[in-house]
């Protein structure tokens, strides 16, 4: 029971008093801990755009290195003898068993300036070939 000196008005500025005390001891520690949430996000969004962007340069010089073994594959099959003479079983011969010994490319195609394909190491040798498709490359 409250005594006669005391009010209901008196409990309320008490009880008023103690929550902004709490919040008071509160809400620092929460903002605190909020900025130490947002500088770790942060720091973990710089970590992962910096990987990505590493991830990206090595991906990039794996395709480059590709290409340059893929040019460097086509350049020597461009200077075989067989070619050179319009022998193109003895070509296809050297470029089925050069691919299989790389293992680098599935197949290679050869066509003429029409467009037709006059050879193919995806198919077998004398089997009949498609267009290219693209004549004028």
């Amino acid at each position: 029971m409250t005594s006669p000196q005391e009010s209901p008005a008196s409990h309320r500025s008490v009880r008023t008093l103690l929550l902004w005390l709490v919040l008071a001891l509160l809400l620092p520690g929460l903002g605190g801990v909020g900025f130490l949430l947002f500088i770790e996000y942060q720091k973990e969004r710089d970590r992962l755009e910096r990987d990505t962007v590493h991830m990206v340069r090595a991906m990039s010089q794996v395709v480059d290195d590709r290409i340059a073994q893929t040019q460097s594959l086509a350049q020597g099959l461009a200077n075989t003898d067989s070619l050179a003479a319009g022998n193109l079983a003895g070509f296809y011969k050297v470029a089925r068993r050069t691919l299989e010994q790389t293992g680098f490319a599935l197949g290679l195609a050869v066509s003429d300036r029409s467009g037709q394909q006059v050879l193919n190491t995806a198919l077998p040798w004398g089997a009949r070939l498609p267009g290219h498709g693209n004549p004028q490359v």
